[in-house]
């Protein structure tokens, strides 16, 4: 509709035709519209989704005192998404585990977390590595409190003391 109003041309075209007392149609398609019209429907919303996954046009007019708001849908999401930092998960009967966020779910109603690298943390503060990928805590109601550390990925090894690979 954009290009249609911006050039003065539709992107597809009906002829008809008139043979003797019979009509007949056809359809054609205007490639100089068509073109662009199936590049900007794959680019809208591919920008659309960059913007709503990076906050930027939500950045931008927090900067300028429009609003307070994210694009994200929760506080979970937001959380989540800008602090990429290990975490110690709190569990309701009282373990703790230690990993990297590596999946989540997009509502805190959910509450699933896959954490990579994972290690439990006993009771003396020492990390036990579990040697698997990561672990899948399913049940929200199992989980008390998440702990953002300031351990990131870069600082991963180096914070964890060398005690990640105690037993």
């Amino acid at each position: 509709m954009v290009i249609s109003v911006v050039n003065g041309e539709n992107p597809v075209l009906i002829h008809s035709d008139q043979i003797n007392s019979r009509t007949t149609y056809s359809v054609s398609y205007n490639s100089s519209v068509v073109i662009p019209v199936a590049i900007l429907s794959i680019l809208i919303p591919l920008l659309l989704g960059f913007l709503s996954t990076t906050d930027i046009h939500m950045k931008l007019l927090r900067k300028l005192k429009i609003t307070n708001k994210t694009a994200r849908e929760t506080v979970w999401l937001d959380v989540f998404t800008e602090q990429k930092r290990y975490v110690i998960v709190n569990l309701a009967d009282g373990r703790r585990v230690f990993g990297w966020p590596m999946y989540y779910s997009n509502n805190p109603e959910e509450g699933c977390l896959y954490l990579y690298d994972a290690a439990w943390i006993n009771d003396e503060g020492k990390y036990i590595d579990l040697k698997i990928h990561g672990l899948f805590l399913v049940k929200k109601d199992n989980i008390e409190s998440i702990e953002f550390t300031l351990i990131d990925n870069s600082s991963a090894r180096e914070d964890k003391g060398g005690n990640i690979n105690e037993q």
